[in-house]
């Protein structure tokens, strides 16, 4: 749900609350459009900016039963970082199980078996 930061920012950004445009969105969006769907429809309908269209749609998905990107059930939001390395499957493998490798993986671990189902 969102916050009271974003509450008055989407207020001040748009000049409609947030309980506004809860209701704006439950009349006029689709449940069957996909998020970047319901993102451009705020856009081409409201005429805010594709930032806030983003931001809109992304908070109104709850409303959907959609839970957006990053968002885990335990965790909050969650962000990632990924890296293609040019290696073969087996020296990752290697690497990511040596004792540095894991380190960097898991955190510090005295041990840590490398088992299916461990």
């Amino acid at each position: 749900m969102p916050g009271a930061l974003f509450k008055e920012n989407i207020r001040m950004e748009t000049g409609i609350t947030w309980e506004e445009w809860v209701v704006k969105l439950q009349r006029s969006v689709n449940e069957l459009w996909s998020h970047e769907e319901i993102r451009d429809h705020i856009c081409r309908c409201y005429g805010v900016s594709g930032e806030w269209g983003e931001w809109l749609a992304a908070m109104y998905a709850p409303y959907l039963g959609r839970t957006p990107v990053g968002v885990t059930k335990d965790a909050g939001v969650q962000i990632g970082v990924r890296k293609t390395a040019a290696i073969s499957v087996p020296l990752a493998w290697n690497y990511l199980t040596s004792r540095e490798g894991l380190a960097l993986w898991i955190g510090s671990v005295s041990a840590f078996p490398l088992e299916k189902g461990a």
